[in-house]
């Protein structure tokens, strides 16, 4: 969020300036408090902004002070950037003063999303979504939780939080892999792993019978309300497929140091933790969402080959297929890189027959599509399984 001013913007400058010099003589001259709150009043969104923005300064002259002048703002202010910068500040303080800050914020996470009320598109909404992943999540703070809970109840209204609160997930659902993560670490994973839970089914469920409202429409035009629905879900799902791809150190670019999932054993581990929640990702009607998991399983084959070679089956034979996946150029350059792998690191798994048809049930999928270099192993297998 960003205001534009000039230097000859006085009263911007003022407020600006007398927040700073609260932040460092704020004992010494207790009266800049007064002067802030002062500009709470000011006619400029811009000038209640800086002011919004330097809120924390006031906690060192009490909490009360500073929980007051936002509860102020708060209840005035209409500029929805205003109001972001607020929640931002309260909860830059919400380590130290979490009830308070809760207090604060609840009216905004689960009060209306009307004209009159908080908009989707408000900026507010990344503030919450965020906020709540810190509370929840890092702070096993139980009111948040329950944000999250009505957020899930209701995407058509709160899908922005979610947004905003699945992208700050991705550190915290691989901290018990962390080398010597310990028992906090392992809690927080777990309340991250029960989220993204809580979101996948939450949006496969509103995904699903969007979905189906419009397969029984056969062609005619959807509701607008449906096709939003629709949108919400998936982007749901694709945000937190995304966040177990980049997050695990599938994405070829990430750091090696900064892998959690570095140790095959680790890999196993993960497929068995998450079982569910690939489960559920892997019911998204989008071929982009696909195809990161899709990227997700090769990079996971050496936890499970087996396990994953039959996941990827299901998933190619079944979602992919039905949704188009096969006709994507990078779906046939990854499937067909997968299968090479498997032939080149774990052939033996395919001595089982039923297995191996299932193999070139795959292959037939690309190679029948037209892909050159899926219809070149396809031709190539007999002789590559001996």
């Amino acid at each position: 969020m960003t205001f534009m001013w000039t230097n000859h913007d006085f009263r911007v400058r003022a407020a600006g300036a007398t927040g700073d010099l609260a932040a460092r003589f704020t004992g010494a001259e207790p009266g800049l408090i007064d002067r802030m709150e002062d500009f709470l009043a000011d006619p400029s969104p811009v000038v209640r902004a800086v002011v919004a923005s330097r809120l924390p300064v006031a906690y060192a002259t009490g909490p009360a002070r500073m929980w007051a002048m936002a509860d102020r703002l708060i209840r005035q202010e209409g500029d929805p950037h205003v109001i972001a910068l607020v929640a931002s500040s309260a909860l830059r303080v919400a380590g130290i003063d979490t009830d308070a800050c809760v207090a604060l914020l609840a009216p905004l996470a689960t009060g209306p999303r009307t004209p009159d009320g908080v908009s989707a598109e408000s900026p507010l909404a990344d503030v919450l979504g965020s906020g709540a992943a810190s509370l929840y999540i890092g702070q096993d703070n139980v009111v948040a939780k329950a944000w999250v809970a009505t957020w899930t109840a209701d995407l058509a209204s709160y899908g922005s939080e979610l947004t905003a609160f699945a992208n700050a997930l991705r550190e915290p659902l691989f901290w018990r892999y962390g080398p010597g993560a310990g028992k906090e670490s392992a809690d927080g994973c777990d309340r991250a792993q029960d989220a993204a839970r809580l979101v996948l089914t939450a949006a496969v469920e509103a995904s699903t019978s969007a979905h189906e409202k419009v397969a029984r429409l056969a062609g005619a035009p959807a509701a607008p309300e449906t096709v939003a629905i629709y949108r919400t879900a998936e982007r749901l799902i694709g945000c937190v497929v995304n966040q177990l791809y980049f997050g695990s150190g599938a994405y070829e670019k990430t750091v090696h140091e900064h892998q959690q999932l570095a140790d095959p054993k680790e890999r196993g581990r993960f497929l068995l933790d998450y079982k569910t929640e690939l489960h559920l990702a892997a019911q998204s009607h989008e071929p982009n969402t696909l195809h990161y998991l899709l990227e997700l399983y090769a990079f996971l084959i050496p936890g499970d080959p087996v396990g994953v070679f039959e996941a990827i089956h299901g998933l190619l034979t079944g979602r992919g297929r039905e949704e188009g996946y096969h006709f994507e150029s990078l779906g046939a350059a990854v499937v067909v890189r997968i299968i090479r792998r498997y032939i080149a690191d774990y052939r033996s798994i395919f001595d089982d027959g039923p297995r191996q048809a299932r193999l070139v049930e795959v292959l037939r999928i690309f190679g029948e599509t037209g892909w050159p270099d899926a219809l070149a192993l396809l031709y190539e297998l007999p002789d590559l399984l001996r």
